[in-house]
């Protein structure tokens, strides 16, 4: 029962940190694309 306890939870942290890591690199990117419009409109 420990084993399919620890799997599920091993399954589940992997599947959280996922998520995680796209919605950073989601953010990250517009974020990014925001700054360089910026960038482009203040060297302009």
């Amino acid at each position: 029962m420990k084993v399919t306890q620890y799997l599920l939870g091993g399954i589940f942290t992997v599947v959280a940190l996922t998520c995680y890591l796209l919605f950073l690199a989601q953010r990250d990117s517009k974020m990014m694309n925001y700054y360089d419009s910026t960038i482009q409109q203040r060297v302009r």
